[in-house]
């Protein structure tokens, strides 16, 4: 569907640079030539987009009450569209859209769709740029998932025959203002996917205790494919949490992650935790069923390891230790994530202070097992 769509897209843009050269213009200045081209751009993606209460004119720029996408895994609502542009600029092969608004944009994402292959190039026939786009306010749905509100959206683009760049000038999230870049080729390599780099920029990173996100700044390489994103020297600057660097790979439903930390504070993620410098090494692991996590941190007096996988409403964790000098806090357990939350667990301690682990927690030196239920 994407091949056939920029295929479709390419030869309109050509056909009007013909017609331009020929001294038709005054055809795209009429409003039948804008429900024209709108039905050629609804055909391309054979109904599944609709655009309604159509004004202007293709030659400066024209407004959509209504535009509408329902493909088999995302749905796509624009309200209040306009573009302001100049079709003169085909003549030299460019098309420049000098202001794009959305009032209200909703989108939503169900399961994977994997019946439609991916073209072998994203290049478009004429270099476009996109000087200024706004959204005023966007809501985004990953399947089940609760919705995420964004607000007050700043964009640039500029694409062509060889590459496409968008540039995130501002994005108000509910836990803090982003900005970023995402740079992507428009040929594959090597038969490999589409190869590109983003870069994410946070101005009030902080503690997710205090309803912010504990990353300062991130950069990495992707490549992109059929059902199969790939995530090269990931670097972030989680702020005054520390620093990590790994990699990615995401195919159709399955996910896995690699990271290397440094300096983790993890007071510094929730307030309610303690002060640590902590380095080691977290691993994820999820598909349709389960997500699985293990990690293991060690800092100068202080070593956490975990092993666990959330699965059908439950977590188990299969092992867990906490190691601070002389002190060793270690078991399994499981914990329901139904009703009043049932847990099990099964612990073994030495030496342990509980205010190790949480300053809420008083002061003490325990030895022995337990088992608890709760």
């Amino acid at each position: 569907m994407l091949g056939r769509s920029l295929k479709i897209l390419s030869l309109m843009l050509v056909l009007v640079l013909a017609a331009g050269a020929g001294g038709l213009w005054w055809l795209a200045q009429s409003p039948a030539a804008l429900r024209w081209a709108a039905d050629r751009v609804e055909a391309a993606f054979d109904g599944r987009l609709r655009l309604t209460g159509l004004s202007g004119s293709l030659l400066r720029g024209f407004e959509a009450d209504h535009a509408t996408y329902a493909g088999e895994s995302t749905q796509v609502k624009l309200d209040g569209l306009q573009i302001d542009w100049s079709l003169r600029t085909l003549l030299s092969k460019s098309l420049v859209v000098a202001a794009l608004a959305v009032e209200k944009a909703a989108v939503s994402v169900t399961a994977a769709d994997d019946s439609s292959a991916w073209p072998r190039s994203l290049a478009l026939p004429v270099e476009l740029r996109i000087d200024s786009a706004r959204i005023d306010a966007l809501t985004f749905q990953l399947q089940d998932f609760a919705p995420i509100a964004i607000t007050d959206m700043a964009l640039a683009f500029a694409g062509g025959p060889r590459s496409h760049a968008l540039e995130v000038l501002r994005l108000e999230l509910p836990w803090g203002t982003v900005a970023g870049q995402l740079r992507i080729g428009t040929q594959r390599e090597a038969d490999q996917g589409f190869a590109g780099t983003i870069a994410v920029r946070n101005a009030e990173p902080g503690a997710w205790s205090a309803g912010r996100i504990p990353l300062a700044a991130a950069a990495a390489q992707f490549t992109l494919a059929e059902r199969l994103l790939t995530v090269s020297e990931f670097d972030a600057d989680l702020g005054a949490a520390g620093k990590a660097h790994g990699n990615a790979r995401l195919a159709g439903g399955d996910a896995t992650i690699s990271l290397d930390v440094a300096q983790l504070d993890l007071k510094s993620l929730h307030e309610s935790l303690i002060a640590t410098a902590l380095t080691g090494r977290v691993d994820g692991e999820l598909d349709d069923t389960a997500q699985r996590i293990v990690a293991r941190l060690t800092g100068h007096d202080l070593d956490l390891s975990i092993d666990a996988t959330q699965r059908a409403g439950a977590i188990d964790i299969k092992q867990f230790a906490v190691v601070q000098d002389a002190a060793v806090l270690e078991g399994h357990g499981r914990l329901e994530l139904d009703g009043v939350w049932p847990f099990t667990a099964d612990l073994r301690f030495a030496a342990v202070d509980p205010s190790v682990m949480s300053i809420d927690m008083p002061n003490a030196s325990l030895f022995g097992t337990a088992q608890l239920t709760g």
